[in-house]
C-alpha cells in the first residue's frame, strides 16, 4: 500500500497519542480492502483506496509512520507493508503493535444510521479534516457530514480524492 506525506499527516491526525492505549497509537491496514484506519477514541478516520494487496490485516505505530513521513515528498511516496516502510531508498523496519485494533467498521455504519439532528462538536476535532482536505488535494474539494438519530450519535464525514480514494470516518459529539 502507497500513502503520500499528506496521506500520513491526516491518518496521524486521528491516531491516539496516549502510549497507554498502544493498540491505538497506530494505523491499523487492511490492504486486501485498500484501507488505513487511525483512531484515537474520539475521532476515527478509515482511507479506501482503489488498489488491494491479499495480505492479512496489520498495524504500524504512529510513531514509525512520522518517521517515514519525512522521507516522502511528492515524488516519493511511502510504500507501506507489515515487514517495512520504504520511501527514497530509505527502509524502516516498524516495530510490532500490540492489542487488538477497535473495531471501526461497527463505529462507522452506526454513525451513519438515523435522520438529522442539532449537534456540538470540539472545533480541535472538526479542524482535523483539513488534513483529509490537503490528502484530496481536489480543485472542488468538499466534505460530507452526516449526522446521527440524536445529538449524541456520532457525526459521520466522507470526501474522494481526484483519483478515487475515498476517506471517511467521524467525530463524536458533545452535549449541547
Amino acid at each position: 500500500m502507497q500513502l503520500s506525506k499528506q496521506d500520513i499527516a491526516a491518518l496521524l491526525a486521528f491516531a491516539c497519542k496516549d502510549e497507554t492505549r498502544a493498540h491505538m497509537t497506530c494505523v491499523y491496514f487492511e490492504p486486501a480492502e485498500g484501507n488505513a484506519v487511525a483512531t484515537d477514541g474520539h475521532t476515527l478516520v478509515a482511507r479506501k483506496s482503489h488498489s488491494r494487496e491479499s495480505v492479512k490485516p496489520f498495524s504500524i505505530s504512529a510513531k514509525d509512520l512520522a518517521v517515514a513521513a519525512k522521507f516522502a515528498d511528492k515524488n516519493n511516496d511511502v510504500v507501506v507493508t507489515a515487514e517495512a516502510l520504504t520511501v527514497a531508498g530509505q527502509t524502516i523496519r516498524p516495530a510490532t503493535v500490540s492489542g487488538q485494533f477497535p473495531p471501526y467498521r461497527e463505529v462507522l455504519a452506526s454513525a451513519k444510521r438515523g435522520g438529522c439532528v442539532r449537534f456540538g462538536v470540539n472545533p480541535v476535532h472538526l479542524a482535523r479534516l483539513e488534513k483529509v482536505a490537503k490528502a484530496c488535494s481536489s480543485v472542488d474539494f468538499r466534505v460530507l457530514l452526516e449526522t446521527g438519530k440524536d445529538e449524541l450519535s456520532p457525526i459521520h464525514f466522507s470526501a474522494s480524492a481526484v483519483d478515487g480514494t475515498q476517506w471517511s470516518g467521524l467525530i463524536m459529539p458533545m452535549r449541547v
